[in-house]
Order: C-alpha cells, then structure tokens, then sequence
C-alpha cells in the first residue's frame, strides 16, 4: 500500500466550517507546528504571581507559629496574664482559649491580629526589599 497523498486541485477539509486548499502534491499526515516550549511561550509574569504565593504562604506560616507562642506574652501585656491557669499548648482556636469571657478574648485575638500581620508585613519587606532589592539585586517589577 503506497501513502495517501493529496493531488493538485484537491479539497482538503480542515474542519467543519473551513477548507484547505493544496496546490502541490503533499501527504495526508500532518503535524502539529505549535509546539510547546516554556522557555518561550511561559508568561513571565505567573514566576512573580509563584514567589508572591510563595513568600506568602511562608510569611503567614511563620505569622501563625509566632503568634500562638507569644499568646501568654500578648495576655500579660493586656493584664489577661491570669485569664487561664495554663497557657501551654493554647491557641487562638483551642476549647481553653474560647472559654474565657468574651471582652478579654476579643482583646487578646484583636491585639494577636495586628502581631500577625506585623509579622507577615514584615517579611515581605524583607524579602522583597532586602533579600531581593539589595543582595540579589533583582528588580521587584521590571
């Protein structure tokens, strides 16, 4: 059997709504020409979108372990220090911590608030300011 080929003045169909037309002859068996190379297609701006993502996802992780270990600290500093008997192991979200009354938890979660996100601020400043701007040398946008 010898490959199928397409003649001169021949109707190839492309799809359903356009046709093709082949003045030479050509084989049926085509190829795709839109290859994928990432190097070359990949859109610079998803690699600032990944360490954005990145950065934040650890700024928030270390923002969370902080801040649950400083909680008795935080306590003390609004005179809640004796609100419970044992501060090891609690967290914002543990059945102790709930069963304090309603306007010192509210003191200790809002003031425990602003310690997290000053902690996320802070290392987003110093990576995307000290870590990247001055000792990588890399421009936040270019």
């Amino acid at each position: 059997m010898g490959e199928l080929t397409a003649r001169n003045e021949d109707i190839i169909r492309v799809s359903d709504l356009s046709f093709k037309y082949r003045s030479m002859e050509t084989p049926l068996v085509t190829a795709h020409d839109n290859l994928h190379i990432p190097a070359e297609s990949w859109p610079n701006w998803t690699w600032y979108a990944l360490e954005f993502g990145i950065v934040l996802a650890v700024s928030m992780v270390i923002g969370w372990k902080v801040s649950d270990h400083i909680l008795y600290d935080v306590a003390v500093v609004l005179g809640h220090g004796d609100a419970l008997e044992s501060w090891t192991g609690i967290s914002i979200h543990s059945p102790a911590f709930k069963s304090i009354s309603d306007d010192v938890e509210g003191k200790i979660v809002s003031f425990s608030n602003w310690i997290f996100y000053g902690i996320v601020g802070t290392v987003f400043c110093i990576w995307y300011i000290v870590i990247r701007g001055m000792i990588l040398k890399k421009r936040i946008l270019r």
